[in-house]
């Protein structure tokens, strides 16, 4: 996998990236395949498994908001690894500060979790649309 994935020009710049190694950036890479695909962040996040969806008719809500399940489980996984594995770094990463500023306004784990995990995928989701490199401000 590794020696294939080296083959394409975005799973290298998606290495640098806090938390994503080199097979979270493969499978990342080929769960998605072109971030043309999705036409907006949102679109992305749901299939990733990240989504919310809110059940509503006639404008009133059906049942609590909760986690759309469509989508690709696997690479709802690998943002979880991505999120522990930013997390484990001793460095100081945009990632762990996202997570301290959502979980001290919202005092759920979860959902800060949740919130970076969304993160982590827009921000490989702009690195690939503009072929740039990971830098801090993306985060």
């Amino acid at each position: 996998m590794l020696q294939t994935g080296s083959s394409f020009p975005d799973v290298e710049p998606f290495k640098d990236v806090p938390g994503i190694g080199p097979i979270g950036a493969c499978r990342f890479s080929a769960n998605i395949q072109t971030p043309h695909r999705f036409s907006n962040v949102r679109n992305i996040w749901r299939y990733c498994r990240l989504g919310v969806n809110r059940r509503r008719r006639d404008g009133k809500l059906l049942s609590l908001p909760r986690l759309d399940r469509a989508g690709c489980g696997q690479l709802k996984d690998v943002t979880r690894k991505a999120f522990d594995a930013a997390m484990r770094r001793k460095d100081d990463n945009a990632f762990k500060r996202a997570y301290a500023r959502s979980l001290e306004s919202t005092h759920d784990k979860s959902h800060a979790r949740l919130s970076v995990q969304r993160k982590i995928v827009s921000v490989l989701r702009a690195m690939w649309l503009t072929m740039t490199p990971y830098r801090k401000e993306l985060a």
